[in-house]
C-alpha cells in the first residue's frame, strides 16, 4: 500500500493553509497603496523602478523558503485529518525547486506584481527524508523603496510600517 493518500492530504493542507494566510488582513485603500495624494505627490518615496524582467528562479525560491521558515519558526502547522482524526504538525522543507514556466503578471495590480509557479521536491514532516513532488504558486512583488523582489504579504506589511 502506498503513502500517496496521506502525502496528498498533507500537501493539500499546507497549500490551503498558505493560501489562507496570504489572503488574511484587510484590503488597503487607494491612499494606503501609495497612490498619488491630493497634492499630486506619491505617499511612498520614489525608489528603484520595476525591472523589465520577471523575478528570477532564485528570488522566487528565496521568498518561498522565507514563508516556510516562518511556519517552522512558529512550531510548524498543526493539522488534523477529518476522516481519521489523526493529527500531525507540518514542517515544510524544500529539497529542490525549479521554475518551469514564465511568471504571470497579475491583472489589475500594481506594476511588478507576479504570480510564479514552482515545481518542488519537498517534505512536510520533520525527519522525513523522502521528498515528494509538489507545485506551489508564489505571489511576488517589487518593493521600489528597497529595490528587491519580495512576497506580496511582505510588501503589504512594509507599506503599513512606512506610514
Amino acid at each position: 500500500m502506498h503513502k500517496y493518500p496521506s502525502s496528498l492530504l498533507s500537501l493539500a493542507a499546507i497549500a490551503a493553509a498558505l493560501a489562507l494566510s496570504a489572503c488574511g488582513g484587510s484590503s488597503p485603500s487607494a491612499s494606503e497603496e501609495g497612490q498619488a495624494s491630493d497634492d499630486g505627490q506619491s505617499s511612498e518615496p520614489a525608489g528603484e523602478p520595476v525591472p523589465a524582467e520577471e523575478p528570477s528562479e532564485s528570488d522566487i525560491v528565496s521568498i518561498l523558503e522565507s514563508q516556510y521558515a516562518q511556519i517552522n519558526a512558529g512550531g510548524g502547522m498543526p493539522v488534523t485529518a477529518t476522516a481519521s482524526g489523526k493529527s500531525t504538525v507540518l514542517k515544510p522543507k524544500i529539497w529542490e525547486a525549479h521554475k518551469d514556466e514564465p511568471c504571470r503578471l497579475l491583472p489589475q495590480s500594481d506594476p511588478g506584481e507576479y504570480e510564479c509557479s514552482l515545481n518542488l521536491m519537498m517534505t512536510m514532516r520533520e525527519g522525513d527524508n523522502e521528498p515528494g513532488k509538489h507545485a506551489e504558486r508564489v505571489h511576488v512583488s517589487w518593493d521600489e523603496v528597497e529595490g528587491e523582489w519580495v512576497g506580496a504579504e511582505v510588501l503589504r506589511e512594509r507599506r503599513k510600517a512606512r506610514k
